[in-house]
């Protein structure tokens, strides 16, 4: 069990004004980012490494190559390159850091072939060869650790007739593909995208299914990534023409609500987490009509997020006024090139200039494609907080709340793609007049942290600190799912990540047939100083194996 840790640091902190008017201007073409090749969704991401968000731009032409950006520091960006990526209908793709080395790598979303993975070498992506078992007529890509075990596990969708997927990783390296033992994963229809959020706040990644024409999908994580199917009782069984939605804590009460987009004329909804019942209230935004993307942040930096959307029509900029509803700001903030009618994509945002405030990139597919750059004269204080792992630990689905004398802001860490478009890995927090704040973290691990005295006006990178105790299970070799009346041998890795010395662990196989436990084994792990590691084999074959059966572990930390 990880125990509490509280750090005091003190940190100096820069003037700042009062909030004030939001203002926008588009910087597509000084930035040298003003393409206008049939763009789809755009994925902001560090890359190279020196602390500044690079882009990625998707286009859908089908001889048009997806735009890797490098971020050059002053305002403007320079082409980089892509090794071994394809030409033609990319859907988007998302910077994630999938094996947790500590560095970003990038994945492409591909709608006539297979989708791409790209390893993060040195600041260089390269095209990974790794078997990802997919269909092809992708929609979105979901990271999370479904399953608790430190690993990124993915979650895609799919349009057609084409089932969505669920791949995990039983050991480091590449994806496992699970979809037939998680059936009720593949189920949807049309599905334009998933969404990772702890809707119910239980310390796991639950999953919100975006169909398009059909009922979407909640599934409750009920722990180790098996999943139950929710939608209704929870509210959320909208049957409209969904493209994606989006989680914040827009009424700073401590849970994800959520915003759901549609498109072919019908209007969004905002949904209000009740206790983990969703209940959809008026607040002034349902007014986006046949939406294309949207993305929450605090753009004026005062401690509530704002919302802005982009639509067949013009793009629509939500102001939250903390009393429950939000007024349409977006003909007073917003520049000319954005309030014109056509057909944007998906929108992401960042700090990209590292002035404190947060920027937005609007894909545009008839169009040259949007970079609004916030103006604002005078904004709130703010705080921007990176959270990094130890190697081999993500730390995705990691919760960070701020503390001050205006109350609790929270934000979750999350990775997927909405309308192949992902935001910047920076958690954002306006702290309005608030010079000082307290943060609290709870790391997907499951380990608490707390600092103190936090000064405004600032960037945070905090590493996740090594545990006095904790294990770590690694499966070596891949069981068979179907080994008839042959012996089945599965072998894990146990190994102390942590600190200190670890001694009187025990860990347990089972063989589950149509949830009967057929066979049980209990071994016990030697003491291990840090960083050592020992194999352990379990024989786990019974003749009552011969049929249909499941082998079922229990990886992870505890």
């Amino acid at each position: 069990m990880h125990g509490s840790v509280r750090v005091l640091i003190l940190c100096w902190a820069l003037p700042a004004a009062l909030s004030a008017e939001m203002r926008f201007s588009d910087q597509a073409l000084a930035a040298g980012v003003a393409d206008d090749g049939e763009a789809n969704g755009a994925a902001f991401g560090d890359f190279s490494g020196d602390g500044l968000p690079d882009l990625f731009v998707a286009r859908l032409g089908r001889s048009a190559r997806p735009l890797l950006y490098r971020n050059e520091g002053d305002g403007t960006f320079v082409t980089a390159d892509l090794d071994g990526v394809q030409s033609g209908s990319t859907m988007g793709g998302v910077f994630v850091d999938y094996d947790s080395d500590g560095d970003l790598d990038l994945y492409t979303i591909n709608f006539f072939r297979p989708n791409q993975l790209f390893e993060n070498v040195d600041g260089r992506l390269t095209l990974v060869d790794v078997e990802l078992t997919d269909p092809g007529s992708s929609t979105g890509a979901a990271f999370a650790d479904y399953d608790r075990d430190g690993r990124v596990d993915l979650f895609t969708t799919h349009r057609g007739a084409s089932a969505n997927q669920y791949k995990s990783r039983p050991y480091q390296e590449g994806f496992v593909e699970l979809s037939d033992f998680h059936s009720m994963l593949g189920s949807g229809g049309d599905s334009f995208g998933a969404l990772p959020f702890d809707y119910d706040s239980d310390g796991d990644a639950d999953l919100y299914v975006s169909n398009f024409g059909f009922a979407n999908l909640l599934f409750r994580n009920q722990g180790r990534g098996s999943f139950l199917q929710v939608a209704r009782g929870a509210g959320l069984i909208d049957q409209g023409w969904s493209i994606l939605s989006l989680p914040a804590d827009y009424d700073n009460d401590g849970d994800l609500d959520l915003y759901t987009l549609r498109s072919q004329g019908q209007a969004s909804s905002l949904y209000v987490n009740d206790g983990g019942r969703f209940v959809d209230v008026e607040a002034g935004v349902g007014g986006s009509v046949s939406a294309t993307g949207g993305a929450w942040a605090d753009f004026d930096s005062d401690g509530d997020v704002d919302l802005l959307v982009s639509t067949v029509g013009a793009t629509a900029l939500y102001e939250n006024q903390r009393d429950g509803a939000f007024a349409d700001v977006g003909s007073a903030s917003l520049p000319a090139s954005a309030l014109a009618a056509g057909l944007t994509g998906g929108v992401a945002t960042a700090d990209y200039d590292a002035d404190g405030d947060i920027d937005a990139f609007i894909s545009h597919l008839e169009a040259v494609d949007l970079l609004l750059r916030n103006d604002a004269s005078a904004s709130g204080r703010w705080l921007q907080v990176e959270l990094a792992g130890r190697p081999g630990q993500t730390v995705i689905g990691s919760r960070v709340r701020v503390r001050s004398a205006d109350g609790v802001q929270l934000r979750e860490y999350a990775v997927s793609t909405q309308i192949g478009t992902a935001s910047g890995h920076e958690l954002h927090f306006g702290l309005g007049d608030n010079e000082q704040v307290e943060l609290d973290i709870h790391w997907a691990s499951g380990q608490q942290q707390t600092l103190s005295r936090i000064a405004a006006n600032q960037r945070l990178r905090l590493r996740e600190p090594v545990p006095g105790q904790d294990l770590r299970i690694d499966a070596e070799t891949e069981p068979s799912h179907a080994p008839g009346w042959r012996p089945m041998v599965f072998e894990v890795v146990v190994s102390n990540v942590g600190g200190a010395q670890v001694g009187g662990a025990g860990l347990t196989a089972r063989v589950e047939v149509r949830d009967r436990v057929q066979y049980e084994q209990r071994l016990e792990v030697p003491t291990l100083a840090p960083g050592e590691s020992v194999p352990l084999r379990f024989p786990v074959w019974t003749p009552a194996m011969a049929g249909e059966h499941r082998f079922a572990y229990c990886p992870g930390r505890r």
